[in-house]
């Protein structure tokens, strides 16, 4: 949040209440808080599992340890990882922890696929639901002049 007035706020527990005439920015990871990443990405990836056979069960597996590598603590080990003398980063971090960690999900569920059904996968994160009353609240904050960035 971006006060138009910025103020120090106390550390530790707390309560902050704002009037949203002090606001001027709220930002949202967008997977995290305004995506329904969990009830999206398998309906997407129905197409491409049914070709390969995959069980009901072993979707709801996959896509629940392919979300697990959008963590922080992947986000973590990947700045750690391309902070290292010598190491290059990628262009887009979310793509590479994205395909490490589908190409290791696939591996650990021994399911095989081609190079188009591993684009297709990838592509399914494009193609996301938001949660309910997402897009409501986000048109009556750009109502109240609040601008809202989606990270």
């Amino acid at each position: 949040v971006w006060l138009r007035s910025p103020q120090p706020l106390p550390l530790g527990p707390c309560v902050l209440t704002l009037t949203t005439q002090e606001i001027q920015l709220i930002t949202f990871d967008g997977f995290a808080a305004l995506f329904d990443t969990y009830g999206s990405l398998p309906p997407n990836f129905r197409q491409i599992f049914d070709e390969l056979a995959v069980s009901n069960e072993t979707i709801v597996e996959f896509t629940k340890e392919w979300l697990g590598y959008y963590s922080t603590e992947n986000w973590m080990y990947y700045n750690t990882l391309t902070m290292s003398p010598g190491v290059r980063s990628a262009s887009d971090p979310f793509q590479y922890l994205m395909r490490t960690g589908l190409a290791n999900v696939m591996s650990h569920l021994r399911i095989s696929a081609t190079t188009d059904q591993v684009e297709q996968l990838m592509k399914a994160w494009g193609h996301l639901n938001p949660h309910p009353g997402v897009v409501d609240t986000l048109v009556k904050l750009n109502g109240r002049g609040i601008h809202v960035g989606i990270l």
